[in-house]
C-alpha cells in the first residue's frame, strides 16, 4: 500500500496498492515522487513509478529518479 499525507503526517490516505516490496522513495515536490519497488522470487528484480499529481495516478518509469533540490 501506498499512502500520502497532506498535513505533515496526521492522516494518510491510500493512493495506490502494489504486489511488490517498496524501495526507495524520492519527492522532490509537493505533487511529486519516485518510488520504487522490488519484487521477484528472491527479490532480484526493481521497477520505478512516477507521479506529478500527488499519487492519484502513477506511471511506470525508466529514466533516473530526480534528486530533491534544496
Amino acid at each position: 500500500m501506498v499512502e500520502r499525507s497532506d498535513d505533515g503526517g496526521g492522516h494518510w490516505s491510500p493512493v495506490a496498492t502494489v504486489n511488490a516490496w517498496p524501495g526507495a522513495l524520492t519527492c522532490p515536490g509537493p505533487f511529486a515522487g519516485w518510488l520504487g519497488f522490488i519484487y521477484g522470487e528472491h527479490g532480484d528484480l526493481g521497477s520505478l513509478a512516477a507521479t506529478s499529481d500527488g499519487g492519484g495516478t502513477w506511471r511506470a518509469s525508466v529514466g533516473a529518479a530526480p534528486t530533491a533540490r534544496s
